[in-house]
């Protein structure tokens, strides 16, 4: 049941995602409901940032609404899987044509073609792909470290390079009006992985006083 498809704000979109996409996965997807790709963890956060994104370029969120919570449908855990961008398009299509009268043409080739193309690092032929790209990799910049190169947007290059992850996470809680959520455990991860930089530093240090 299609409840709102002349969504206005922000909080409009994802609602129109809550409510109308999000119920169509449980019946196509394979992919986990939890989990570092998970439906309710990644692709949630993915939704919201790629809406946040098209929005400030003054583009249609709608179709990259869609890109994002279609791109990983086809996975069936966390481990690094090529073909999956592929394997989604079919399940993709099946959920895309329950909405052909308010999607065009254009928009479903587009749409597509973002998700096929997701995993390969090329340079966005679209905003949709740009939009759709830039809010995936947003949380391995904040886990793993920034680099320009791997974003196309101006807006989400300026999000992806934050120092404190939890101003965006703040953000989308205010944006949604819920409690401050980390579903993508990103905090966790970037502390961690903070931590992990400084001890291999310590190593190197010792390695080299040890060498003297």
């Amino acid at each position: 049941m299609i409840l709102n498809l002349n969504p206005e704000t922000q909080q409009d979109y994802f609602l129109f995602y809550e409510q109308n996409v999000r119920p169509l996965l449980n019946t196509v997807a394979s992919q986990p409901i939890t989990g570092y790709h998970g439906i309710d963890t990644h692709t949630y956060n993915v939704v919201f940032r790629g809406v946040d994104y098209a929005l400030k370029l003054r583009q249609n969120p709608l179709p990259v609404l869609f890109a994002c919570a279609l791109h990983d449908i086809a996975r069936t855990d966390d481990t690094y899987d090529k073909n999956h961008a592929y394997a989604a398009l079919p399940k993709a299509a099946l959920i895309l044509k329950q909405f052909s009268d308010h999607l065009s043409q254009e928009q479903h080739s587009a749409i597509l073609r973002a998700i096929q193309t997701h995993t390969e690092g090329r340079h966005a032929s679209d905003y949709i792909s740009a939009c759709l790209w830039d809010a995936d990799r947003t949380r391995l910049s904040w886990t793993r470290g920034y680099r320009e190169r791997f974003f196309t947007t101006p807006y989400a290059k300026r999000v992806a390079s934050l120092s404190n992850p939890g101003v965006y996470l703040r953000y989308q809680a205010l944006i949604l009006k819920r409690p401050l959520e980390d579903r993508e455990n990103i905090l966790a991860d970037r502390n961690k992985n903070l931590q992990d930089e400084v001890l291999s530093s310590l190593k190197k240090m010792l390695r080299l006083n040890q060498g003297r």
